[in-house]
């Protein structure tokens, strides 16, 4: 990318607080789940303790995968949804209780989704989609393009990333110990569609594509450590 549309370091560092502000502003409540296990009580009546036990025990095989220590939340919302940001200067991996509704205990579609968020982290995402960010709307506003033609630059970058974070995240689940199936059920529930201004690709696709990783990996596995001899039940 062109020097000139590089952002310096304090520019870049106050934008990726104000994603974390917008994280925030995304959630009702938030709970670390992992000072909820140390708590030892569920602040929902509705979540059991043993579903905070089981999500950080995810949490934790998948950092030992992708190599990164992150903080996972959870977020009071009701849409279905996962997103990576920098919470209060450190990793973060939210879900929602959308998703919890959604998934119930299905441990090996949530080592997919948070492998998934994991992986954005690993692979350095969101300050390319900052960089991007800015890039594009100094392009918007020196020839005035209108913000549909913006989103149709950036939305093949964004589905790219999105699935290599797929492949990635999968991966770290399957080092882990968890089935490939997960991602898939996941996907399927979600059933979303894409068009060429989409930031993700369809639901449909990213099967396809998870089906393709989980054969090479059958072929070559590159895992951090051993696989793990017990799956996560």
């Amino acid at each position: 990318m062109n020097r000139y549309f590089s952002p310096p370091a304090w520019l870049l560092s106050g934008i990726l607080l104000c994603f974390s502000a917008v994280a925030d502003a995304r959630c009702s409540r938030m709970w670390d789940t992992a000072k909820v296990v140390h708590s030892g009580a569920s602040p929902l009546a509705a979540i059991p303790m043993d579903w905070f036990r089981g999500i950080d025990i995810v949490r934790n095989k998948i950092d030992a995968q992708s190599g990164i220590k992150t903080n996972l939340y959870l977020c009071e919302a009701s849409a279905p949804n996962a997103f990576a940001w920098i919470h209060r200067g450190r990793k973060g991996v939210a879900l929602t209780t959308g998703l919890w509704l959604l998934l119930g205990n299905d441990w090996h579609a949530y080592a997919a989704i948070v492998g998934h968020e994991n992986a954005h982290h690993a692979l350095g995402h969101r300050v390319l989609r900052v960089t991007r960010g800015m890039t594009l709307s100094g392009i918007s506003a020196f020839t005035g393009l209108p913000a549909i033609g913006t989103r149709a630059i950036n939305a093949p970058f964004s589905q790219k990333e999105e699935l290599d974070a797929d492949k990635h995240g999968l991966r770290y689940a399957l080092c882990a110990g968890f089935s490939p199936g997960g991602a898939a059920r996941l996907l399927d529930k979600l059933n979303t569609t894409s068009s060429p201004l989409h930031s993700h690709p369809s639901s449909k696709l990213r099967i396809r594509s998870l089906q393709t990783a989980a054969k090479a990996h059958e072929r070559a596995p590159r895992c951090r450590q051993p696989l793990t001899a017990r799956k996560h039940k």
